[in-house]
């Protein structure tokens, strides 16, 4: 995480599908299909951006090096 209270903090992918944002507001998915991450905007505003440009409701394939940001939350998606 780039920003806000949990600025440092690193969020591990470790299930299937994990949920980012709180519900009612901005939030969004990311999925492990097949070796790749896809992340899609759910619900809430702002919409979810990936490299700056703001997603709709078809995911996106996330690369290492990625910024995604979901509400005003910022992060860096980075594969180990």
């Amino acid at each position: 995480i780039m920003n806000g209270p949990k600025l440092g903090r690193t969020i591990k992918l470790e299930n299937p599908m994990v949920r980012l944002g709180k519900a009612g507001k901005a939030c969004a998915m990311i999925s492990n299909r097949d070796g790749k991450y896809y992340i899609a905007h759910l619900e809430g505003e702002p919409k979810t951006r990936v490299k700056n440009q703001e997603i709709s409701e078809a995911r996106v394939c996330l690369n290492d090096g990625d910024t995604v940001q979901v509400g005003e939350t910022k992060m860096l998606f980075f594969m180990q």
